[in-house]
């Protein structure tokens, strides 16, 4: 018997929980909505949860942008939503 789940997690929203949990542990980050974070801390948490290769790297901003989980607001800063 196989069960699903109705509504699944889009695999950003996995990505990024695994991704603040990384930061959280190395560098003692608390995320909030509204919270400001440099661009090298999230290109290093999708390095560290997923990969290093650039393309990785470029398809994690994008997806976490997408699904409104981050947003650019300056060349190297990001929000969290």
């Amino acid at each position: 018997v196989m069960t699903t789940n109705l509504n699944p997690e889009p695999k950003a929203a996995i990505i990024f929980k695994q991704m603040k949990e990384y930061l959280s542990k190395k560098y003692g980050i608390e995320f909030f909505p509204g919270q400001q974070l440099p661009k090298k801390f999230i290109i290093e948490a999708i390095e560290a949860v997923r990969g290093s290769d650039p393309r990785t790297v470029r398809k994690w901003l994008k997806q976490l942008m997408r699904y409104k989980l981050i947003k650019p607001i300056s060349p190297h800063v990001f929000e969290v939503l």
